[in-house]
């Protein structure tokens, strides 16, 4: 392929390439700026060098890095902080073996006339040769290389030494030096050359390369692009687009038919993909007709999440055209991909259900509210689940009334569609919580030490203390902690889920300490700034691409193993990142922090959805029944009459201080002039009172009554036995007891009460 202008294979194309690319894309040669965020890699390592790379590992220049190969690979950062610059462009090539001759040497270090001579006597070793052989002036004598800065000899009627030469004629061999000379001091760098491309073609390709630019999305080697312009030389295409995407990836396999490059391969395309735009005029006049679109092309779809939406799952051409309607009305929204995708998916279902009916459902009058039932009646049948069930009658729902709202389609009968009722009730949601003991391994300091990274560890920290969603965490912004009026901490987030809503909870101290350590190591890695507090590792060239879910659930899948997380009963354990919203859902509302209070920390939209979250645990629901009523000494329930003296917490302080007969464990309850039915030890009485300061009193008096218990059954005396085991019982139940009270509690009908220092 020569440089002459291609023929017009595509009307327009041309003229609107000219106005579209701009003048730093339009070189034959193709070289970025040295700290391009895009096509470099950063710089050398070797301090005097600081060249810009267009690779990533490891580190170095084309130049260092051969030398650090040859050097045996040492510890990088002590060898680079030895070595000096390359000189690229001026550097002389070593001179021939043959003592006297200063031409270069080539490969086998001879110069290209003594390489024949050595060729003649058999090719012996070189240097030994060289040794012997005595250097013979030319008879038209020698002349220094053109090159400036070489010290070498010319060796061909160019005026260049050999190896400038052959430097020369890559280049093109430009008749102005100075070009020549920034040409070859560009060796190793990032560029593309495209000289010998028809001038459309060049276009085409810058192109490609300023809306990769634009995009700022992943980097981009260009020395994997050279494989694109060997592939665009092989066809002899005048554009990218006289071949499709399949006979673009099937020329990249070449006749072996191994995998493609990438690099150059994901470049094609998207740039044929960038020369169909500009020839419809725009993304949606591109895209629309297709039976296939591709989300990627309209928004920036996270990874791991849906990008294509089929249209061809809709037999009826009607169904088809309103899906599409439907699906652009989602995405000028912003609606999620998943969700569109998901709706679409929806809506295919439904209309080959309804093209399995007698009439088809061909045109829109015959898609009435009994297809509507016929179709939910089947799901129920064919044992479709019950939540799988409510989201594809959402969908649909929602698709109908916007069909009806929005009059689409007249001939559509107004009874055609779902109305509230239809779906079948949502079963009751299983408790996700993690339990206490999961918890504190979760949180161990230790433990958390073992993440496999630092700003791992704080998302993960975060989601813990905040009960973020995972996708809210990873899009944190960078300036994600606000205080109020009395400086108060809390974290600022956004709430994806509903409607991109800001949302705040409180945080510690230590946690901002945390958030302004990763927002140090952001800044060392952008010091330009970027808008997150957690960035993808690869293709963010910018800074401006989160860190991937899916990377993140990796690492800590892997940690989870790593700590060895099991149950109370020993068993290892799944645990799921939604699972931490659900544990602090659940542990605030048994705090006793009311269920509103719940609802704003978690940004929920109902109480009923906080409800799911946040469960009540066994033991606070006990705690709340026995405020309500007392216990006797035998377990039974005292219901409280009202005014009862035992529903006043008063009564007990009251109590205490009008007792006056000290027992070895205790104190009566009852005012003296009461008489006791409880001669001994007390312990069976309802009115029996007791602090922890007694109990060793009540340990030791256990041991006693297990040695009676233990000789009366030797001695066969089966009723002292029983009699003392309801005192063992008793006496259980009140070291239980007490081993729970706080400072200032006691133990009165064996349940904690509160005491008031009044006598």
């Amino acid at each position: 392929m020569t440089g002459t202008t291609a023929p017009a294979t595509h009307p327009g194309l041309l003229a609107r390439l000219m106005e579209a690319v701009e003048p730093a894309f339009r070189a034959e040669v193709f070289i970025p700026e040295a700290d391009d965020p895009v096509f470099t890699f950063g710089r050398c390592r070797v301090p005097p060098c600081n060249r810009p790379l267009n690779h990533a590992k490891p580190g170095l220049c084309n130049g260092h890095r051969k030398a650090w190969r040859d050097a045996g690979e040492p510890p990088l950062d002590e060898w680079a902080a030895t070595q000096t610059r390359v000189n690229y462009g001026n550097v002389s090539f070593p001179a021939c073996l043959v003592a006297g001759c200063n031409r270069a040497g080539g490969r086998i270090g001879l110069c290209p006339r003594h390489r024949h001579h050595w060729r003649g006597d058999g090719c012996p070793d070189p240097a030994e040769w060289a040794a012997d052989t005595a250097y013979v002036p030319p008879c038209h004598g020698e002349r220094d290389c053109r090159f400036t800065g070489c010290e070498r000899w010319a060796d061909v009627t160019a005026g260049f030494c050999a190896g400038h030469y052959a430097r020369w004629k890559k280049a093109g061999q430009p008749a102005d030096l100075e070009v020549f000379s920034r040409y070859s001091s560009s060796r190793g760098m990032p560029m593309l050359d495209m000289r010998d491309l028809c001038p459309q073609i060049r276009l085409e390709l810058g192109l490609g390369l300023q809306r990769r630019a634009e995009a700022g999305d992943r980097k981009t080697c260009l020395k994997s692009l050279a494989f694109a312009l060997t592939w665009i030389r092989e066809t002899g295409v005048t554009s990218l687009l006289d071949l499709d995407n399949d006979a673009w990836r099937t020329q990249a396999r070449g006749p072996s038919g191994a995998r493609p490059t990438n690099t150059a391969l994901t470049f094609v395309i998207d740039t044929r993909y960038h020369l169909e735009v500009l020839l419809a005029g725009g993304v949606w006049e591109r895209e629309y007709d297709r039976d296939v679109w591709d989300l990627r092309r309209f928004a920036r779809v996270p990874e791991n999440t849906a990008r294509y939406l089929r249209f061809t799952e809709i037999p009826q051409q009607w169904i088809r055209d309103l899906a599409k309607r439907w699906a652009r009305r989602m995405i000028s929204k912003n609606s999620g991909s998943g969700t569109i995708a998901g709706n679409v998916r929806y809506l295919g279902e439904f209309a080959q259900f309804a093209a399995r009916q007698p009439n088809g459902c061909r045109k829109p009058e015959q898609l009435t509210r009994h297809t509507v039932e016929a179709w939910l009646a089947w799901m129920q049948a064919e044992g479709v689940h019950v939540a799988t069930r409510k989201h594809k009658i959402s969908g649909i729902s929602v698709f109908l009334d916007t069909v009806h709202t929005l009059g689409w389609e007249q001939r559509l009968p107004r009874t055609a569609v779902v109305i509230p009722g239809d779906g079948p009730k949502a079963l009751p949601s299983k408790p996700r919580f993690l339990s206490e003991v999961v918890m504190r391994q979760c949180e161990d300091e230790i433990n958390l030490a073992k993440f496999p990274n630092r700003h791992g560890e704080l998302l993960l920290r975060i989601v813990m203390a905040c009960g973020l969603r995972s996708k809210d965490a990873a899009w944190l912004p960078f300036d994600c902690v606000v205080r109020d009026n009395s400086s108060a901490p809390y974290l600022a987030w956004i709430n994806h889920k509903v409607g991109q809503r800001a949302a705040f909870f409180p945080i510690t101290d230590k946690l901002v300490s945390l958030i302004r350590e990763q927002q140090d190591r952001v800044r060392t890695r952008f010091p330009g700034g970027c808008s997150l507090l957690f960035l993808a590792e690869t293709d963010n060239p910018r800074g401006d691409k989160p860190l991937p879910r899916k990377t993140w659930v990796h690492h800590l899948t892997a940690w989870l193993a790593d700590i060895e997380l099991v149950d109370e009963h020993g068993h290892r354990v799944h645990v799921t990142p939604h699972q931490f919203r659900h544990t602090l859902g659940t542990r605030l509302i048994n705090a006793n922090v009311p269920q509103h209070v719940v609802q704003e920390l978690l940004d929920h939209m109902s109480p009923a959805m906080t409800a799911v979250y946040a469960r009540l645990h066994a033991k606070t629901v006990r705690e709340h029944w026995e405020r309500a009523v007392t216990v006797n000494a035998q377990g039974e329930i005292i219901q409280l009459a009202e005014g009862d003296p035992l529903s006043n917490a008063a009564w007990t302080r009251v109590s205490l201080g009008r007792a006056k007969q000290t027992l070895p464990n205790g104190y009566c309850g009852l005012p003296l002039v009461r008489d006791c039915e409880h001669a001994n030890p007390c312990l069976t009485c309802p009115m029996f009172l007791t602090t922890p300061d007694f109990l060793p009193q009540h340990r030791e008096q256990r041991g006693r009554t297990l040695t009676i218990i233990e000789s009366a059954r030797a001695a066969g005396h089966d009723r002292i036995a029983e009699k003392n085991t309801r005192i063992l019982d008793n006496l259980d139940k009140i070291i239980e007891t007490c081993e729970r009270c706080d400072d200032g509690e006691v133990v009165f009908g064996g349940k904690v009460a509160q005491l008031d220092d009044a006598s």
